[in-house]
């Protein structure tokens, strides 16, 4: 059986062929290849059993680990060693036995227990939340318009654009009523997905977090009651919600698209 990986997205599948299209990005056959597969000496195949339990896989972001022993701590979200469980060979014949068909796969964020919206409205809401991706697709909003936000404040302190300020000002509106939504669903993600872990990474992001919502409620508060805001400050403020942002934008890449390398 040969294993063909997505050159796009990094998924892999065991077939003869490669599939028509990769089911996690629509990729087309033509970007998967196939891996080496050459023959393994006797000495390889004595050793094949050792090498299923040196792959450790970090249960809070999913990170695969290949040596002797779990990590100190995870090097994508920080999680220390107690985090780390063995992998099992996909051909160890008593995983599959024992392997439920209908077991989501780890991280997928589905769930075998599925709610319904008349008897559980917010349990349903938050499954469909994991299932649909919903934080990844709202925090394009915050990423997408603050750095149109921010430069439309700057063009316009610096040539005195009524025109640029107020668009700045309408720009960090649409940021500011995105917020709840970024910060329940980025929530629900933490929560169910990551399993509310606090490690280092996560910290990071919910500071960022705070930060962004802070500093976006005080500018819009402010330009709400003030037409003439501007200053050092005023500026200041648009530029630290920016790095923060762009912060949590970064960590959260690195945590969704460890395995990439």
């Amino acid at each position: 059986m040969q294993e063909w990986t997505c050159t796009v997205c990094g998924y892999k599948q065991k077939d003869p062929y490669p599939p028509e299209s990769c089911p996690a990005c629509g990729a087309g056959s033509s970007l998967f290849e196939a891996a080496e597969a050459g023959e393994m000496s006797s000495g390889e195949k004595e050793t094949g059993a050792a090498r299923a339990s040196s792959r450790w896989r970090c249960v809070v972001c999913g990170y695969i680990h290949e040596g002797e022993g779990p990590p100190e701590t995870c090097p994508v979200c920080g999680a220390d060693r107690s985090a780390f469980e063995p992998v099992e060979e996909p051909g160890d014949k008593a995983a599959e036995d024992t392997a439920d068909p209908n077991d989501p796969p780890p991280f997928s964020g589905e769930k075998k227990k599925k709610f319904t919206p008349q008897s559980h409205p917010r349990e349903w809401a938050d499954e469909q939340i994991l299932v649909h991706h919903a934080h990844p697709i709202s925090v394009h909003i915050p990423n997408g318009v603050l750095p149109i936000a921010v430069f439309f404040v700057l063009v316009g302190s610096l040539f005195n654009a009524q025109t640029f300020k107020i668009a700045a000002y309408l720009n960090m509106t649409m940021v500011f009523l995105a917020l709840p939504l970024v910060l329940y669903t980025g929530f629900v993600e933490w929560r169910d997905r990551y399993r509310s872990a606090m490690t280092s990474l996560f910290k990071t992001k919910i500071l960022c977090a705070a930060i962004t919502a802070f500093c976006v409620t005080v500018l819009v508060i402010w330009r709400s009651f003030s037409a003439d805001a501007g200053g050092f400050f005023f500026i200041l403020l648009h530029l630290i919600a920016l790095g923060a942002a762009g912060l949590a934008g970064h960590l959260g890449g690195k945590l969704v698209f460890a395995k990439r390398g």
